[in-house]
């Protein structure tokens, strides 16, 4: 399979993030790169989700343009977002090349932590990837939200509202770890949902995946190329959120148990729940945190508009351009 014919890469950092500094860093890498030289420029995202974004990547984007994202999987997903309201989904491949809290998407997609940027686009193919999307409706309200490799209900989005603060971002990780890891392992925050079957359940926590990496939670047995979701339900208990946030003190290594599911996953949720999509747990444009009440119903599924991955794992599913 051929790789693509990238003339030039768009840099696209998330000021609100990040400074320019790793973003010029990484635009020297590619233009003064020996052995893959190209063109670089830095255009950051725009605040105010998918459609500024979308308008932005509409005028400035040309022919065999490559996206460089350099920031977290939030602002991940509003520039493939972007690229598939602005129908660029189908031409223009995006690579995780650095930068946010925990790009989960950037270590899925890469064979080995910290290759330099020319380096790994030099031997990166395509692959055709589909995002998660949620519909939640409370009454006659109906929110969608979009993640490119998981959302949680219960745990993993109290740790996420947690890693979220300024006091994890500004103190010694390995000690915020520890810290977010205990405390949310003890919370004894649990939900009931009634599953599409009719059967209730009591969960602690309930992850539905497309990624093989979960950062400080796990690793599902999926892959973002491979079109299918990974549905983790965990019941309460410490023993049992040990299972589904263990990697919040031992990495992010452990498996995560759960099992694969094709088409779209429904569910009611019959007590409240905290939310998250790809460690965002705020409402968008809101200085809020997502809970979502009792009643609420909730279908997940793969959105059926499919964007280009740029990742060098050997054996992904590649396309040609």
């Amino acid at each position: 399979m051929a790789q693509p014919e990238i003339g030039r890469v768009v840099l696209m950092p998330n000021p609100a993030a990040l400074g320019s500094g790793l973003a010029e860093h990484v635009k020297g890498q590619i233009t003064s790169s020996r052995r893959w030289r190209r063109d670089a420029i830095i255009l950051p995202t725009q605040p105010g989700g998918l459609e500024p974004n979308a308008e932005m990547l509409r005028k400035s984007l040309e022919p065999g343009d490559a996206i460089g994202a350099l920031c977290g999987d939030g602002s991940f997903w509003f520039i493939v977002g972007g690229l598939i309201v602005s129908k660029l989904a189908n031409s223009v491949p995006v690579a995780s090349l650095g930068g946010g809290n925990a790009r989960d998407i950037g270590r899925a997609t890469q064979r080995r932590r910290g290759t330099p940027a020319a380096e790994f686009l030099a031997q990166a193919h395509a692959v055709q990837s589909y995002a998660l999307r949620s519909e939640i409706t409370h009454g006659q309200r109906t929110s969608t939200f979009f993640a490119a490799s998981y959302m949680g209900w219960g745990k993993t989005a109290l740790g996420a509202a947690r890693v979220n603060t300024a006091e994890y971002r500004n103190g010694w990780r390995p000690y915020q770890d520890l810290r977010v890891g205990t405390t949310t392992l003890n919370n004894p925050h649990a939900f009931t949902i009634t599953d599409q079957q009719g059967a209730s359940h009591r969960l602690g926590d309930l992850t539905v995946a497309t990624s093989s990496q979960i950062a400080k939670v796990g690793r599902p047995p999926v892959k973002p190329w491979e079109k299918q979701m990974w549905v983790a339900p965990t019941k309460p208990g410490r023993l049992r959120a040990w299972a589904a946030l263990g990697g919040l003190l031992v990495g992010s290594s452990l498996p995560m148990f759960g099992a694969y599911h094709d088409g779209p996953y429904r569910f009611t949720l019959e007590s409240s729940a905290p939310y998250h999509f790809d460690g965002e747990t705020l409402w968008p444009g809101k200085n809020q945190q997502i809970i979502l009440e009792p009643g609420t119903e909730v279908t997940v599924g793969l959105d059926e508009r499919p964007y280009q991955l740029l990742t060098d794992v050997r054996g992904a599913f590649q396309r040609d351009f």
